[in-house]
């Protein structure tokens, strides 16, 4: 039980977020430190699945997700610019009988916004150095406070302080492969903003994720996005460009006593699907 319970939760990305609204719902009293000052800006994740709307609508943050993102309800599958397969995501015997696409950044400041709602702020430009098990777990933070609250989340990313404080193996391996991504503004696209299009080229597969009326992300299965596009993705602005690669790990344990990892500090795997913001949020719950 958690209730009457001081929780520190680290790491303030839409994981420790949803841990911390659950928390206090739950009538626990949820701390929530990150050792950044603001959420990252760019958009990073983007599918936000109905099971994840189901676990957040009893604290309103699902409402909420649902006024600001697009509600992607169709799946094209072409070779090249010929369309081979279509899958409508409506007839699914569900409430939430689609994807919702919205950018991370704005999922954070909305479940951000619900926590304080709640009264808890996220304490930012504050990072766990050390963890230390006393038999009580006592948490050394980057202003020098020692802290020792009745239980510990990590929800501090790959590179988890608390999963390496707890010494948990972290095994697993990367894909040589290289990607890449950019978040552009489309012009005269053939396809509407409710609409999912994986192209298949010749060499590589290009999928576009819309996130508003003309704008989205391009994902291409190898580096240099912009010059690797289908014919038909006219750009006209990009907001954001990256390459990146794929890790596959899987920590060997979740929990030490009353510490536990949650989300990438867990597991990381390929963004296909959407699953890793998604997984780590039902961690969360």
């Amino acid at each position: 039980m958690i209730q009457n319970k001081e929780i520190l939760v680290v790491g303030a990305g839409p994981v420790g977020l949803a841990a911390a609204i659950e928390i206090k719902r739950r009538g626990g009293t949820p701390r929530i430190i990150d050792s950044d000052d603001a959420p990252n800006p760019n958009s990073r994740a983007l599918a936000i699945n109905p099971r994840t709307l189901d676990l957040l609508g009893p604290s309103g943050a699902a409402q909420k997700l649902l006024a600001a993102g697009i509600k992607i309800r169709k799946l094209v599958v072409r070779r090249n610019e010929k369309i081979i397969a279509q899958l409508d995501l409506s007839i699914i015997p569900h409430r939430y009988n689609f994807l919702l696409s919205l950018a991370q950044h704005e999922t954070e400041i909305i479940l951000a916004e619900t926590l304080a709602e709640m009264g808890i702020p996220v304490e930012r430009n504050l990072g766990l150095v050390s963890l230390e098990m006393t038999p009580r777990p006592c948490a050394r933070l980057s202003n020098g406070e020692t802290y020792l609250p009745d239980m510990i989340i990590g929800a501090d990313g790959a590179h988890s302080v608390v999963r390496k404080s707890l010494g948990i193996n972290f095994n697993g391996e990367a894909d040589e492969d290289q990607f890449g991504l950019a978040d552009v503004t489309l012009e005269n696209w053939p396809f509407d903003f409710q609409t999912v299009v994986l192209t298949v080229m010749d060499d590589h597969l290009a999928p576009f994720l819309p996130l508003a009326e003309n704008f989205g992300r391009m994902i291409t299965t190898r580096t240099d996005c912009l010059h690797n596009l289908p014919k038909d993705a006219v750009v006209k602005n990009v907001a954001w460009e990256t390459d990146f690669k794929i890790s596959y790990r899987q920590a060997e344990s979740y929990q030490k006593q009353n510490v536990f990892i949650a989300g990438d500090a867990a597991h990381i795997h390929s963004p296909v699907g959407g699953r890793g913001m998604n997984l780590g949020i039902e961690d969360a719950c």
